[in-house]
């Protein structure tokens, strides 16, 4: 394909009803230091095209903006360069860029204030709205209640999170409820300037959180959090990390996992910590809660980490699939079935009381033959008495 244009990308501030009814498909860059760049509608990428929104208010100007999403560069101002609860920064607007010409041309972001090498807005935008398609064949729903700001580049950082409505209020967090940010990652470990990736290029960090989103909806397992309750918030943690895994298997037909809410996957040998960063089903650091109190010297699940017992429950699921039990699909049969209909938790939920919400899904789904290997390796793991 030949690109007659180049068209780059420049930040306005608009009016709140700015969008039009009409998308703009256009080519753009997309890639991390672990993939390399690549493009949108070309190479490995010739299927998947970007879509923007025209404005109302300029029709020569395209809005990364839709009834279901909006991203905004939390870089286009260099006062962002500090943590959430220190920086006043806050982008109002979404990313917006002189529409092309025609559809399918070359749009080029202005330069990202800490990454120049890639634009990992395109991958989290392309991601978020393919996302709506697979929940709605996985649950017959959307993941949202209603549309979601998605900053990225918020801060420096190895973090990404949705916040929820109900986000205590003493951290800062105020005006970035129903928000979805994405930090920068880490920085190069050559130069200690650069960042090497974006956690917004990574379908595994965008859907995790998306998917928290997706079950705090009124009515879902985790529409109200005990946030002091980590063995039972760990349940939270495992559904989004299993879904953005499948999301990776709808979408690609392949999956790894291995899952990075926190990070994207090692990319260097130079990173010595990246273990520490990804939940790994298949080789976890501990087998079952007994091995980790013993290990790391513990009396009570909820000293841990919820990643910790978030990564025992990932070797859980992935064992059920491994050892023929369940497919893929048929697992998260289960366990969306679970997530809209047995877990009801409260304050004096516990651990066991989401596996039992499994095998009762497992039941009503016709499974039945399948509960006692269910019952067999959550009691392996720790997770059912």
């Amino acid at each position: 394909m030949k690109l007659k244009k180049v068209t780059f990308a420049i930040f306005t501030l608009l009016s709140s009803n700015i969008l039009s009814a009409e998308e703009i498909s256009y080519l753009g860059f997309g890639g991390t230091m672990k993939t390399g760049l690549y493009i949108y509608g070309q190479s490995e990428m010739a299927d998947k095209v970007l879509y923007a929104t025209r404005s109302n208010v300029d029709n020569k100007i395209c809005l990364l903006s839709n009834q279901y999403f909006e991203i905004r560069n939390g870089w286009e101002d260099t006062s962002s360069g500090g943590s959430i609860n220190t920086s006043d920064y806050y982008p109002s607007m979404p990313v917006s860029f002189v529409c092309p010409d025609g559809n399918r041309e070359m749009v080029i972001h202005e330069p990202d204030f800490r990454n120049k090498s890639f634009s990992p807005i395109n991958d989290t935008w392309y991601i978020l709205n393919s996302s709506i398609g697979f929940y709605q064949q996985m649950a017959g729903e959307l993941p949202m209640k209603e549309k979601i700001t998605v900053i990225s580049h918020y801060f420096a950082g190895e973090n990404a999170q949705y916040v929820r409505e109900d986000k205590p209020a003493d951290h800062g967090y105020e005006k970035f409820r129903n928000h979805i940010l994405i930090s920068d990652g880490n920085m190069s470990p050559t130069t200690n300037s650069e960042y090497i990736y974006s956690n917004g290029a990574s379908s595994d960090t965008v859907i995790h959180e998306l998917t928290h989103a997706y079950t705090a909806k009124p009515g879902h397992a985790f529409e109200t959090m005990d946030f002091l309750h980590n063995s039972v918030n760990a349940w939270s943690e495992h559904f989004s990390d299993i879904v953005a895994e499948y999301y990776q298997y709808k979408e690609s037909g392949q999956v790894d996992f291995i899952h990075n809410m926190d990070r994207v996957k090692c990319i260097s040998e130079q990173d010595i910590d990246c273990r520490l960063y990804i939940r790994n089903f298949k080789e976890p650091i501990y087998k079952s809660i007994a091995e980790a109190l013993t290990s790391e010297g513990k009396e009570d699940i909820d000293q841990f980490s919820i990643h910790t017992s978030a990564e025992i429950l990932g070797y859980a699921f992935y064992s059920l699939i491994h050892e023929g039990i369940f497919t893929f699909d048929e697992l998260m049969q289960v366990f969306v079935h679970a997530e809209k209909h047995n877990w009801k938790p409260n304050t004096d939920s516990d651990i066991y009381y989401f596996t039992h919400g499994l095998l009762s899904s497992a039941e009503s789904l016709g499974y039945s033959d399948k509960v006692p290997y269910m019952i067999d390796i959550y009691t392996q793991t720790g997770f059912l008495e």
